[in-house]
């Protein structure tokens, strides 16, 4: 895709330039930088006014016009006879007045920022183009730090540290979907039969299979006495194997057979139940993460809200280009808690391991907090089950567990520590509980 990007120069494919400083298309692999925008319950008489207000809050910027200028004419003169286009540079602000500031300091380089405002009769709306990452984050929150001491209130439709994530996110590769998916999906979702799905992952996990027995087992739904071989709502899910023993090589081997498909006479009482073909790949790789994401999405606490999700991307936070640096998060959540903001990325294994979380963790501190982009506040690891892992923590008020680690790199001081919490499920409710405690945990204590 076609990007703007601004240089220190004056080239011939120029978009446009002003003192010295040239807009340029090229190609990149990342999305352009969205426009920022707030509405500032302050009044101003003029555009010099703005300006003023501007060098009070940041005193090293430089404004490369000689004075503000409507936004019309800037799109009259350099896009109103051009051929279409999918990227402009000034009609998208959207404002009627427009400034060029330079907010170049040692480590931004060529940040030149196209600042447009249109004053209301009560507020101020202020567009920000920025054509660094950094840059707009930098000068945009010393905007919202000063708004936030004088007591201005602003409003935002978008989180600033959200739009920088996005700025990281590759393009969407997930496993391809299907109604098969889905319906699985939302009935291990259900209360009725939540527990009972949870129990047969578990024993196909440790053995592939499920026997007669867990077939024949009593089970209650909805208040009628039945067995698991009788709910539709699960068995229409599993398939049936025969399980059998060969010799290879002197050595026996168990196989799972298909049903009609027998080796011997007595394979016929040998039969086992596991996960349909078709979806036993959408189990392994995705069910959990979904699974987990939908309970959290529908969590429904008046002062703990999740504003924004996502799962299953990819992200490069060195923003290079680089696979070697490319990390999938499972679930990465934009949250507030009592008007304040974090955003947390969330870890989702069927089988929790202490190998599985120092794994992860390595894997976060090279290809995220080594990236100095310190947006990701907290990491939760979720199981589904737990294979040795020590929850040394107690949640209040109950027995249950969890634990809490710290990632951090001491050699690098530009790297923020960021905790870490772990913990199992044993059911849906199960889930909500810990992920709301520990997400209170994280804006109480961090």
């Amino acid at each position: 895709m076609k990007n703007i990007q601004v240089v220190k120069e004056k080239k011939e494919q120029r978009i446009f330039d002003i003192k010295g400083y040239s807009f340029i298309e090229e190609e990149s692999e990342f999305p352009p930088i969205p426009i920022y925008r707030i509405a500032l319950n302050q009044h101003f008489d003029s555009p010099l006014d703005v300006r003023y207000w501007l060098e009070e809050i940041i005193d090293s910027i430089q404004f490369l016009a000689d004075t503000p200028s409507e936004l019309t004419n800037y799109i009259k003169e350099y896009e109103e006879n051009i051929r279409f286009t999918d990227r402009y540079l000034f009609h998208d602000l959207r404002t009627r007045y427009i400034d060029f500031l330079l907010y170049d300091e040692s480590e931004l380089k060529n940040n030149v920022l196209l600042v447009g405002y249109t004053f209301l009769e009560e507020e101020t709306c202020i567009a920000i183009k920025a054509f660094s990452l950094a840059g707009l984050a930098e000068f945009a929150q010393k905007i919202l730090d000063y708004c936030s001491k004088n007591e201005i209130s602003v409003e935002s439709e978008d989180n600033l540290r959200w739009i920088q994530l996005e700025q990281c996110m590759l393009p969407e590769t997930n496993l391809n979907r299907n109604d098969i998916f889905d319906s699985f999906l939302k009935k291990t979702l259900q209360e009725d039969y939540c527990g009972t799905f949870l129990s047969a992952f578990n024993s196909i996990d440790a053995q592939g299979y499920l026997d007669k027995t867990f077939y024949d087992r009593p089970i209650t739904i909805n208040g009628h006495a039945t067995t698991v071989r009788a709910v539709n709502q699960f068995a229409k899910y599993f398939s049936p194997f025969w399980k059998t023993d060969i010799s290879v090589k002197e050595v026996s081997r168990t196989i799972l057979c298909l049903h009609d498909e027998l080796l011997n006479d007595e394979s016929i009482n040998k039969i086992v139940y596991t996960i349909k073909p078709h979806l036993m790949q959408y189990y392994q790789l995705r069910w959990f993460e979904d699974f987990c994401g939908k309970v959290i999405d529908n969590i429904n606490i008046p002062e703990l809200k999740i504003l924004s999700s996502y799962s299953g991307r990819k992200f490069n936070f060195f923003q290079n280009g680089n696979e070697d640096d490319v990390r999938e998060i499972d679930l990465i959540l934009g949250v507030e808690y009592n008007n304040n903001y974090k955003i947390i990325a969330v870890e989702c294994k069927k089988t929790l391991t202490d190998k599985e979380i120092k794994t992860t963790n390595k894997k976060i501190k090279d290809k995220v907090l080594r990236s100095h982009i310190n947006i990701i506040d907290a990491y939760i690891h979720i199981g589904c089950f737990n294979n040795g892992v020590l929850f040394d923590k107690t949640i209040d008020g109950t027995h249950e567990k969890y634990k809490l680690g710290l990632i951090q790199i001491e050699t690098d001081p530009k790297v923020d520590d960021a905790p870490y919490f772990a913990f199992s499920i044993s059911s849906i409710e199960n889930l909500k509980l810990k992920i709301c405690y520990v997400m209170k945990e994280i804006f109480e204590q961090w």
